[in-house]
């Protein structure tokens, strides 16, 4: 599989031929080109690098590593830790960016470089594409041996970042407390199995069972957060009779929570309770992107607050929030963003928002739920054999657009279908080579009409 580079950072898989695969000397590569670009912006004398479990990072970190510190840069080294780990990292330490190992969500056999700037948020798409071009003709000096960067060993930054969250008004630490709630955690064998367990610790948390503790990067199963993959974590909840479940992706900026009867809560629903909770303290504009349920839209409307769109993808996200000063914003995938510490999907941030909203309203997540407009929804997703092939499938689509009568059509990322109960949205993966497509609908046999003829008529 060829790289696959976007606004989410450069991944690809693991093993095989230089053009097929990510490589040590793609990383190498990409990390000076990296430094050539944000040159162009300070005088880079500090970077934080960090990441995940997944076993291959042995083979790349030390390239990062390595290729830093011989340009003269020091290297704030975090190790295994969390990508909003990292990013709270790069603001406090006074760095001028931040690389992340971490492929995120994608099974084992991939793995990424994501990039941050000075603000501890991803490159815009302009940077990537110059991030590229630099790939070529990066002009670099490298450092005389007696000029070389420090390697300053920070520890995985766990202490730093649940201060930061400790530190937040809306946090409702001392009812967390007093609920004395149990827990089940699924840490999918990476530094989620060790950030959870802390964070609901401080939170006053006791009663914790962690799945998959060990993070040696050898997932248990497929590593992104889906019902389909979490059927161990809703049985051990049943057996403990616990109050909630937790689980996370490998790097922690996404979080899904099971009800006390074992059952999701669904990922969607983790931005509409976090919405909901910090709504309900103090009013502000919402944003979420077009991928994202409509309950989050009805949560703003049940506030009487500004919702908007964005296109999928963080740094899309994060872009809307700044220009309409929304309060909170995610991604219906589990990604909250409570700007208050900083601007990233976070998923320590998002746990500790909804089990405050949890215990200051003396509320199960099965109760919370029922709260909630009952819509279903589903994904799918189309293999793509090249770019172009994507393209000829939205095109069809667009030009058949008659047939569906959409009240609305939306083109910011792909194409959304909207109409009064419900909506289909079909765009490019920005991290693997699929056309994703989701559909909600009040109605689960519309939702399944919708979508079959919205593939029929994208040629498929």
């Amino acid at each position: 599989m060829s790289l696959i580079v976007s606004v989410s950072g450069v991944r690809g898989t693991v093993g095989g031929y230089e053009d097929d695969s990510l490589t040590p000397l793609h990383v190498l590569r990409f990390t000076r080109a990296f430094v050539a670009l944000i040159k162009k912006q300070h005088e880079v004398k500090k970077v934080v690098v960090g990441h995940d479990s997944r076993p291959s990072w042995e083979i790349f970190y030390p390239v990062i590593l390595s290729e830093l510190q011989a340009l003269g840069i020091d290297v704030v080294d975090l190790g295994l830790t969390t990508t909003p780990s990292l990013k709270i990292a790069v603001i406090k330490e006074a760095a001028q960016g931040g690389i992340m190992l971490s492929a995120s969500h994608n099974p084992q056999q991939w793995n990424a470089m994501k990039f941050f700037n000075s603000a501890g948020e991803y490159l815009s798409p302009e940077e990537m594409k110059a991030l590229q071009k630099q790939i070529a003709n990066a002009e670099l000096c490298y450092a005389p041996w007696d000029n070389a960067g420090k390697k300053i060993f920070k520890g995985n930054y766990l202490k730093e970042h649940i201060v930061e969250i400790l530190n937040v008004p809306l946090i409702a630490r001392e009812a967390i407390r007093k609920k004395r709630f149990k827990v089940v955690v699924d840490g999918i064998n990476s530094s989620g199995a060790v950030f959870i367990p802390e964070l609901l610790k401080e939170l006053g948390i006791n009663k914790i069972i962690v799945l998959n503790e060990e993070p040696h990067g050898r997932f248990a199963h497929e590593p992104e957060p889906l019902p389909k993959h979490l059927s161990a974590l809703s049985e051990w909840i049943v057996k403990e009779k616990a109050d909630l479940g937790i689980a996370v992706d490998p790097d922690v900026d996404r979080v899904v929570f099971y009800t006390e009867k074992g059952e999701p809560f669904e990922e969607e629903y983790s931005l509409v309770a976090a919405a909901d909770y910090v709504l309900g303290e103090t009013r502000g504009p919402v944003v979420a992107n077009l991928s994202t349920t409509a309950a989050v839209e009805w949560i703003a409307k049940k506030y009487d607050v500004p919702f908007y769109y964005s296109a999928v993808g963080e740094y899309y996200v994060v872009k809307k929030m700044k220009e309409v000063n929304a309060i909170i914003g995610g991604e219906g995938n589990g990604g909250i963003i409570y700007p208050y510490i900083h601007y990233g999907r976070d998923a320590l941030m998002g746990t500790a928002l909804v089990l405050s909203l949890l215990a200051e309203r003396n509320i199960s997540l099965q109760e919370l739920k029922q709260t909630y407009p009952k819509l279903y929804r589903t994904k799918e997703k189309v293999v793509l054999q090249s770019q172009e092939q994507a393209s000829d499938y939205l095109s069809h689509l667009q030009n058949s657009l008659s047939e569906l009568q959409p009240k609305e059509v939306l083109t910011l990322d792909g194409i959304k279908l909207l109409w009064k109960d419900g909506w289909v949205h079909v765009r490019r993966s920005n991290t693997e080579p699929i056309l994703r497509i989701y559909a909600e609908a009040d109605d689960p046999v519309l939702l399944q009409q919708r979508l079959k003829q919205v593939i029929r008529l994208m040629g498929k």
